[in-house]
Order: structure tokens, then sequence, then C-alpha cells
């Protein structure tokens, strides 16, 4: 069965401790002397969205940017016009009614993940003041969080060009110069399963388009509710766990080696590509790559005189670039591209099949986010097929009438 990041990391049976063990991770506390009521009235899945969206929106100032998976869900459920009212209660000064407003949005959350089978009425969410409160506090404590390790380079991001037959959705949390980071608010330290699930999100995040995953060196857990960091640092993953949770885990058929591929700039490594893969991969001569390709921005870099390629790079290149020209008309289309559309365009066929709509939404947008036409040559030929009829039906029914 299909699962998001999330969905995965909670099911899978790991070795005793855990692929990474959270008691090996290191913990910076930030004590600033303030004690959170201990009741609360709404789930702690609420209250971890509303401090999330509200940190990111104390950040950048755009609600609709904030809370974009929110407005998504009540989209699905044709409640667009609610969420747009609760929207623009959210405010900078973190009033109350702020507070519960972005409570009650973070109820469309659900509809966009899960579905609308599990939506429960948002006008029920009725956080009390000992919630408020505490919210209040962990948005405070994310700002001061934000301010020793910020800034932030990417939030909210989504896995695109990464996706697998096991894994077809996620969105991360944070990632600043050299940290992916991700925010949780239980009253526990990290467990097994969380620390699973960021390293499933840097693994695909490596494969993906989003750039800023190549400078990453460790993995970061931010508590606001207790208050504490937890780090653990890329170079300390054994190899044996990175092949095992990138193949058994996710489902890919090879092993990027994340470790060293980020630091292929100071020397080389295993999963290199060298001009001569190249060749082969594109099936045009060195010449050709070390021209076209090159002036067209493929990344590379040179150890000697040899020239050295990151294959995550490349593959980002590749569905960023799309195509390269070839002789007078011609052109070539670049394997990760065409197998990204072509993943693309089967999830949409499946999701139409299905009447999915929550996923039709969302392949629209990654294709959209990615210039890339959903347009089957298929769907084309039945276009002008039913187009023709209705002209000769046309032409037909005028000179009945003449």
């Amino acid at each position: 069965m299909m699962k998001t990041v999330t969905g995965r990391a909670n099911e899978v049976k790991q070795p005793y401790g855990g692929y990474i063990r959270p008691k090996n991770l290191l913990v910076k506390s930030f004590d600033d002397g303030i004690e959170l009521h201990p009741q609360e009235n709404i789930s702690a899945a609420l209250i971890g969205l509303a401090v999330d969206y509200l940190t990111r929106f104390m950040m950048n100032g755009n609600a609709s940017k904030a809370f974009d998976i929110s407005l998504k869900g009540a989209y699905t459920i044709g409640e667009t016009e609610n969420a747009k009212r609760l929207l623009k209660d959210i405010c900078l000064e973190l009033t109350d009614k702020s507070i519960d407003s972005a409570c009650k949005l973070c109820g469309y959350d659900v509809c966009y993940r899960v579905g609308s089978e599990a939506y429960k009425p948002v006008q029920n969410i009725t956080p009390n003041q000992n919630t408020i409160s505490n919210i209040r506090t962990m948005v405070k404590r994310s700002m001061v969080f934000w301010d020793i390790y910020g800034p932030i380079v990417k939030d909210g991001f989504t896995l695109e060009g990464s996706y697998t037959d096991i894994i077809v959705a996620g969105d991360g949390d944070y990632i600043t110069a050299d940290v992916l980071w991700d925010f949780k608010v239980s009253k526990r330290p990290p467990t097994s399963k969380h620390t699973l699930q960021i390293l499933i999100y840097y693994l695909m995040g490596i494969r993906s388009i989003n750039t800023e995953f190549k400078n990453i060196r460790q993995l970061g857990i931010f508590n606001p509710r207790l208050n504490k960091a937890y780090l653990q640092n890329i170079s300390g993953i054994d190899d044996k766990i990175i092949e095992e949770v990138s193949c058994d885990v996710i489902g890919y058929s090879t092993v990027l080696n994340g470790k060293n591929n980020i630091t292929t700039t100071i020397g080389t490594t295993e999963g290199d590509w060298l001009l001569p893969d190249l060749v082969a991969r594109y099936n045009v001569s060195r010449a050709k790559i070390t021209s076209d390709f090159f002036g067209r921005g493929l990344p590379h870099f040179k150890i000697g005189s040899a020239y050295h390629f990151l294959p995550s790079a490349v593959i980002q290149w590749e569905i960023k670039q799309q195509y390269i020209s070839y002789g007078k008309k011609g052109r070539i289309i670049l394997p990760a591209y065409a197998e990204y559309q072509s993943q693309l365009k089967k999830g949409m066929r499946e999701a139409k099949l299905n009447g999915d709509k929550q996923r039709i939404i969302s392949l629209e947008k990654e294709a959209e986010n990615n210039n890339i036409s959903l347009f089957d040559n298929e769907d084309m030929i039945i276009m002008v097929a039913i187009t023709i009829t209705i002209i000769v039906g046309l032409c037909l029914l005028c000179n009945l009438v003449l």
C-alpha cells in the first residue's frame, strides 16, 4: 500500500534501538524558565500543526503560504470560504482569536493528507486558555530557536523527483544552511520512528529536485514543548543503514550514499559518475557533453584531469532542464525528466480512474511547479477525433436543415 513519509516510518519494523538510536542524539537545551500548562483540550497533532504553521507565518508574514496544506484540504471538501475567513483572523500579534482560528484551520489538513473521510467539523475545535497559552509559548520558543540556528533556506518542502511505489507523498519542515530540521511537540523525547522519518526525508531529499539537500551535514529535531534540540551527524550514520533504509524502507533499487556524495568536492566517491557513464546515458559524444550539456549547466567537478558527476545533482538538473537540442530540429529528452514525467502521468491516470480528487490536485500542482505537461499523445488523439466527429456532425446537421 502506498504511504506518506510519516506513514511509512510508523509502520516499519526497525532493528533493536532503531536505525538511528534516539539515545545517541546530541541534546541541546534552551531554558526560558516557563512551564507549560499540563492539561490541553485538543489533540497533540493539531497543536503540532498550529505551532509549526504559526511559526512559519511569524517568520515570513505570509499566512496563505504557511497554511497552504490546510487551504488545500478545505478546497477538497468545498469549504474554501470558511478557511479564508479563518485565515483573515490570524495575525502576527498571536492573539487568542488568532491562535483559535489557526487551530480550526489546521483541522482541514487531514482532508489533504489522509482524505475527506477522516475529516471532523472544524467548528468543534475550541482550544481552551491553557492550550492557547501553550501554543503561544511554543511559537515564541521556536522564534528564539531560529534566531540561534537560522536562517531558514527552505520550509514546507515536498520531494518531487524522488517518490517511489512505496512512498508517494511527504512534506518536510525546515532546511537551514547545513541542517535538515523536523519539528515535534510531543511530551517525550524523540523516538526511533521520529529519527527514521527524518532520515527518510534526507535520503529522498538528495534524490529530489531540492538542491538545498546537497549541503546538509546534520539531521535535527526541535521540540518547542520540551525546548530541546536533538542532532545527528550524517557522517555518523553507518553505510549499511543508509543502504537498508534506501532500498528496503523507501524502495530504491540503487543507493546514493548521501554521506559521501555531499563531500564530493573534496574527494572521489564510489557513487560518482564519470564522463563515459554520461556518454552511455545520453548516447552522444564526449564533445557534445562538454560543450552543449556543460553549457546548459550540467553540474560537474574535476578531480585531477577527470570530470566527476554527482548522480543526485545530475538527476535534479535533468528534471529541470528537460531536454537538450540536437542537430537543427532534434532534441534529446533527458532520462530523469522522461521518467519523472512518466510517473506523474501514470499517477494522474490512476487518480482519475479512482476518482481521487485530492491526488489529482496534488499531481497538477506538482506538475505546474516543475513546468511539466501531463497531456498525453493519446489524449491529443482522442481530442482530435472528438473534434473531427463534432465538425462532421455539425456539417451533416447543416445539410439536413438546408
